[in-house]
C-alpha cells in the first residue's frame, strides 16, 4: 500500500521523490505548482535514473499525477479569504465558519456532503487536499464557484513537504463517498469518435456543427491543402466546439490538442499549424486572457504530446 506521508520529514524534494518512487509511485519535480519537466505531469516516472536527470536544483516540491496512473484522486478545497479550519483536531464531518466573505471552499463542501476520514494535507492558502482512491471513469471537474475541485487523470497534486504544505494526518487513503463518486462520474461522457480520448478530456457534443469564422475557415483550408474534406471538417468541428466553451476551457483546449494529434499523425496538418489554430481558439474563448499565453502553450503541448513549441512556417 502506498504511504504518501512516509517522506514527511525528508530534507529535500529529491529524497521525497526517491521515497515515493520506491513505492511504485510516478513523480516529478515542481516549483510552486509548476512542473519542471518538458511534458508536465506526463513526464512522471518511477525510474531512478530518469529522476536523477530531472531538474531538482530548482525544485521546491514533488508532484504526482492524479487519476489512473497513480490510483489516487484528490479533492481540492480552496480558501482565498479568511482562515481555514484549525490544524489540530481536524474534523471531517463539519466545516469551519470563516470570518470574511469570499472564496470559501469549505462552505461549498458543506453543501455537497460529508467526507470520511482520509489522508489530508494543508495547502498554502489554508485550503485542504483530501486524498481518495481513484474513481475509475470519473473526470476532473469543479464544483460551486470553483473553490472545490476534483483532480483526476491529467491533473497533478504537490505533496508535502513543500512550502505551505503539511500532512494533517496519516490516515489511509479512503474510497470516495458515494455522493462524490456520483458527481465525478456524472460529468464523464462516452462514445467519443476516433478512439480513446486523451487526458483532461471534455467530450464534444455529438451535434456540434462545422461553422467557424470565415478567417478560420480559410486558414484551415490553407494549412490543410493536402487533407481530405472529411479531415478539414474534423478540424473545423474541433475548433468550433472549443471556441464556444466558457467553462472548463483548459480541459477543452487539452481535448482539442489531443484530437488534433490524430490529424497530425495522419499528415493532414502540422503540429505548428495546430498550435496556431489553438492559440486562436484560446483567444476566442477567453482562455488566453484568463490564464495567459504560457498556460495556453503548456496545455496545447501537453495534449499534442510535444516538448517544444513549434516555430516552423505553415504558409
Amino acid at each position: 500500500m502506498i504511504d504518501l506521508s512516509a517522506a514527511a520529514s525528508a530534507p529535500t524534494p529529491f529524497i521525497v521523490a526517491k521515497t515515493l518512487a520506491a513505492q511504485g509511485l510516478a513523480v516529478f519535480p515542481v516549483r510552486a505548482r509548476q512542473p519542471l519537466t518538458p511534458n508536465g505531469c506526463y513526464s512522471a516516472t518511477t525510474d531512478l535514473g530518469a529522476l536523477l536527470r530531472m531538474n531538482w536544483r530548482n525544485a521546491d516540491g514533488v508532484g504526482i499525477p492524479t487519476g489512473e496512473v497513480s490510483g489516487i484522486d484528490v479533492l481540492d478545497v480552496d480558501v482565498r479569504e479568511g482562515d481555514g479550519p484549525p490544524l489540530e483536531d481536524q474534523r471531517f464531518l463539519s466545516h469551519p465558519s470563516l470570518p470574511h466573505a469570499g472564496r470559501d471552499g469549505f462552505a461549498v463542501l458543506a453543501q455537497l456532503g460529508t467526507l470520511p476520514a482520509t489522508l489530508t494535507a494543508q495547502t498554502p492558502r489554508n485550503g485542504r487536499h483530501y486524498y481518495f482512491k481513484h474513481v475509475s471513469g470519473g473526470r476532473s471537474r469543479k464544483f460551486g464557484d470553483g473553490s472545490v475541485e476534483w483532480f483526476s487523470t491529467g491533473k497533478l497534486v504537490v505533496v508535502p513537504p513543500a512550502p505551505g504544505r503539511a500532512w494533517l494526518n496519516r490516515a489511509d487513503i479512503a474510497p470516495a463517498p458515494e455522493w462524490l463518486r456520483k458527481m465525478v462520474l456524472s460529468g464523464a461522457r462516452e462514445g467519443m469518435e476516433g478512439g480513446t480520448p486523451g487526458p483532461l478530456v471534455v467530450a464534444a457534443p455529438a451535434d456540434a456543427g462545422f461553422e467557424v469564422p470565415k478567417e478560420i475557415y480559410h486558414l484551415i483550408l490553407r494549412m490543410m491543402r493536402e487533407a481530405t474534406p472529411q479531415q478539414q471538417r474534423r478540424a473545423r468541428r474541433i475548433w468550433n466546439v472549443v471556441a464556444a466553451k466558457r467553462e472548463h476551457r483548459n480541459d477543452g483546449l487539452n481535448w482539442a490538442a489531443y484530437r488534433f494529434r490524430e490529424l497530425v499523425a495522419e499528415h493532414a496538418i502540422t503540429a505548428a499549424g495546430v498550435c496556431r489554430l489553438l492559440v486562436l481558439v484560446a483567444r476566442a474563448n477567453g482562455y488566453v486572457a484568463k490564464d495567459g499565453a504560457a498556460a495556453t502553450q503548456a496545455t496545447i503541448m501537453s495534449g499534442l504530446g510535444i516538448r517544444d513549441w513549434p516555430t516552423e512556417s505553415d504558409k
